[in-house]
Formats: structure tokens, sequence, C-alpha cells
């Protein structure tokens, strides 16, 4: 005999009973665990996989303005390193080559300081003799990497040796310079040149007429295997010499634009790998940087030409107003390779 509370019809009421003879209703039934049902758990996961479509692309587009607003700030950091070394140096850009004789370009072959064979975009082989204009400007930024893009990453690695570098050692940049109007000057007669003069005049700040449109500097693409840039021994793997991507000059002037194939030459810039949503950061003369579309970008611009009246014309193939790309080039890219 034992004592139950039993509710019945909402009445509590202590009874004696033998528990043979207990009511149904006074023993509580074993509890059931609950648990989601199959369709439930799919009903979850499409939800899941719903919204991270949702947010992916949104992720992925962050992630990209944030490389290159990192970008822009390298091309800024690039432009008070020329405006200072131009200060130091009564407004005369840096000018690569031999003192007695500057050159936009020379010839390889090239070696590093490990005495590997790399690109030709920092020094001759001796170590010393600037081939662009960024060894020159070295002492006033902080870092050699700023001449790496975050996307692109050219000049952290080439074919020499394996690991993580800096374009000191691998002799390759993210960034190119106008060599056509700014740092070195190229003629409208092309030649075997491609129109450049030798040796190079010397540009000053103060002629650049508009220092506000002048281009100073674009992000380029280009291989970073040492066996395409031009002299070096080896079995190039381009046979354009798009390991030549630092010097915009009158050879890839002549041989880039929208009537060219959207490789060769157009692969310095205007079909550049790893645009920022298809767009380029530039750099002016006058220090300001913005990041535009190619095919935005006349050669005037290049050349410092603005109207039909000036005395510098462009070649006729390159009208001052011409763009120096086509729309359908701003989405394309030369090569899926990571540089």
């Amino acid at each position: 005999m034992v004592f139950l509370v039993c509710a019945a019809n909402g009445v509590f009421r202590i009874a004696n009973h033998d528990m043979n003879n207990a009511p149904e209703s006074c023993i509580s039934p074993r509890p059931i665990d609950r648990a989601f049902t199959l369709i439930e758990l799919l009903v979850v996961i499409a939800i899941i996989a719903i919204l991270a479509a949702l947010l992916l692309p949104s992720l992925a587009r962050a992630k990209e303005q944030g490389m290159s607003v990192s970008c822009l700030s390298n091309t800024h950091q690039i432009g008070l390193g020329v405006i200072m070394y131009a200060d130091d140096n009564k407004q005369i850009f840096p000018d690569p080559g031999p003192p007695s004789a500057p050159a936009w370009w020379t010839i390889g072959p090239f070696k590093n300081r490990l005495g590997l064979q790399c690109g030709g975009e920092w020094l001759f082989s001796d170590q010393i003799t600037p081939n662009t204009p960024a060894p020159m400007i070295e002492p006033y930024v902080k870092s050699t990497m700023i001449w790496v893009c975050p996307k692109r990453q050219r000049g952290v690695t080439y074919s020499s040796a394996p690991g993580n570098w800096d374009p000191s050692i691998t002799g390759y940049l993210s960034y190119g310079f106008n060599e056509i109007g700014c740092f070195c000057l190229a003629s409208s007669i092309i030649g075997t040149t491609g129109g450049m003069i030798v040796p190079t005049p010397q540009f000053k700040y103060t002629l650049a007429q508009r220092p506000a449109q002048l281009v100073c500097v674009t992000e380029v693409s280009g291989s970073v295997n040492t066996a395409d840039s031009y002299g070096n021994p080896g079995t190039p793997t381009d046979p354009y010499s798009c390991g030549d991507a630092a010097w915009l000059d009158g050879f890839w002037a002549s041989k880039s634009g929208a009537s060219q194939p959207y490789y060769a030459q157009n692969g310095r810039l205007q079909t550049a790998y790893g645009k920022h949503l298809n767009r380029v950061n530039v750099l002016y003369v006058d220090g300001h940087s913005a990041v535009t579309l190619a095919s935005q970008l006349t050669w005037g611009l290049f050349w410092g030409v603005y109207s039909s009246t000036q005395s510098n014309q462009p070649p006729s193939i390159e009208p001052w107003y011409g763009s120096i790309s086509t729309p359908a080039f701003d989405s394309e890219v030369w090569t899926n390779t990571p540089e």
C-alpha cells in the first residue's frame, strides 16, 4: 500500500492504493527524446546554403576592394618616393642606366646579389647600376615590397629559386614606368628602339603641362620566368618578352592597343593579370593615384599631349585622343597563371 498523488480533472487527491490497482492517470509515462526529422535537417541545410550563396560574393568583393586599396596605397608611396627624389635632384626624375649614358632599358643577362639569374627590372648584374627607376628611389620608400601588388604578387617569386623573396632579388615588379613622356622621352618616329631617345633626356617635373593628367606609374603584369627576360640565357616560355613588363616605352606603345591581340605587349597593362575588378591603379606626376579602367586611358596621358596643336604629337598609329585599349580588354587577362 502506498500513497499516490493523483491528478484527475485538474484536482489533486491523495489516495491509498495498491500499485497493482493504481489508476492509469497516476502513472507518469517515460519521456520520449525529440529529434530532427530528415526533412527538417534538409530545410536547415538549404537555408544555410542560400545564406552562404548570398554572403560569399559580398565577402569576396570586400576582399578584392581591400587588396585594391592596399595596391593604391603602394602607388601613393611610390609617388612620394619619386617626388622626394626629384626634390633632392633639381626636380629631375630618376633616369636609369649609367650616369654618363642614361638609357631607358639595357639588355641582360641579369644576376642578383645571390649570383642567380633574375629579371632585369631592378639592377644590372654589377648590382650597382639601376635598370629602372625603382632602385633609385629605394632610399625614399619604406620597403622594397611596395613594388609588389598584394593581389598580383609579381616580384615575390621567380624561377631561379623556390620560396618568397622581394623585387631586389627576383628582379621583377608589379608596377611599371611611363617611359614615353615621363621618366624618359620617346620620339614620334618609330624605329628599332621603339621611338626611344638614346641617351635618354632628363625629365623635370616642370616639363609637365598637366601634372595631374600625365601618367607616371601604373600596374603591370608579366612572366617571372627569368628566361623570358630579354638577354638572359635559357628557352623563353613566352615569345613576346613579357618578362620585361616594367617598361611602358615606345616599343610597348607601338606593339599594343585595341588593334593588337590581347596577349603580347597588351599583357603588360591592357590585359594585365590580377586586375582589381577589371581596373588598374595609376599614379600621376603630381603624386595622386586613382583606380581606372585601362580603356579609359588615352595615349595622350602617356605622351603628355592633350590637343592637336602641340608639337610633340605621338605617331599616327597612337593619336593622342585614342584609347590605349578597348572595353573588351578590360575583363581580359593575358594569362591565368599566378605571377
